[in-house]
């Protein structure tokens, strides 16, 4: 991941519990930001990258969802600038937001964190801000098969993700 968002980023944080979860590739291309306390799962790291970050906006991806695309990275910047006041450009993909595959804008942290929905779909659902909602169709034109939103959370699909990428 380090190296698909290197060359578009000037700066590309990895935010975990822990810098022993980085792999030793991807430590001198990112700054390593630890999950901000106080905050369930993914909100954790959300609230890390947006504090923690020196640019005004954040592409948030999750540390399981390898196949981050470069396309989608530009596609979602250029939705960015067409648009003013702008809070955050995110995928809605089946009835459900797709966070961790968001551009998100720094000042969305103070709505966030006076909020009191502690999940990222109530959040996007009722923060009342701006956000670019990127359907589906227009995902899949950058990204046919969705693998941006593509997860792994076990051995089992871990293993067949090095599979259809070739990795050892």
């Amino acid at each position: 991941m380090s190296q698909t968002a290197g060359p578009l980023a000037s700066e590309v944080l990895l935010v975990g519990k822990s810098e022993t979860q980085v792999p030793e590739d991807a430590k001198p291309l990112s700054k390593f930001v630890t999950d901000e306390p106080g905050f369930p799962g993914p909100l954790a790291g959300f609230a890390a990258a947006l504090s923690q970050s020196s640019k005004s906006w954040v592409f948030l991806t999750g540390v399981d969802m390898p196949y981050l695309n470069e396309r989608v990275l530009r596609e979602f910047w250029n939705l960015r600038e067409k648009s003013v006041l702008l809070s955050a450009v995110v995928p809605h993909v089946e009835n459900r937001w797709q966070p961790l595959c968001g551009l998100w804008n720094k000042h969305t942290l103070k709505l966030f964190l006076a909020s009191p929905w502690n999940s990222f779909q109530h959040f996007l659902n009722e923060g009342g801000f701006k956000i670019t909602r990127v359907e589906e169709p227009t995902l899949r034109s950058w990204d046919p098969e969705l693998l941006c939103l593509r997860s792994f959370n076990t051995p089992e699909e871990w293993n067949r993700i090095k599979e259809i990428s070739n990795v050892s």
